[in-house]
């Protein structure tokens, strides 16, 4: 309840793809409290999904934070994904 409560931006497919972005990230980043999994598609997919999501200390427990699109239209794609990468080093 605290997620819709929080983040009601989210839609419930974006929630669905939610732990496809995790199980299948092609990066993961550590930007202090939050992880950030991005899963990139091949080229004749759509672009993929950025998704962030805070754990508990335990990491028992994950809240979304932020589910985004990246249409394959995107030229800034490739980009984006190294902007993201670089925020973990």
């Amino acid at each position: 309840m605290k997620q819709k409560r929080e983040h009601p931006e989210l839609s419930a497919s974006e929630y669905a793809i939610a732990q496809d972005v995790i199980d299948l990230a092609t990066h993961r980043v550590q930007d202090g409290a939050s992880l950030i999994y991005v899963r990139a598609l091949s080229a004749g997919k759509s672009g993929g999904h950025v998704l962030v999501v805070k754990a508990t200390r335990t990491g028992k427990a994950l809240w979304v934070t932020s589910v985004r699109r990246l249409s394959r239209q995107q030229a800034e794609r490739e980009a984006e994904i190294a902007r993201l990468l670089k925020k973990g080093k």
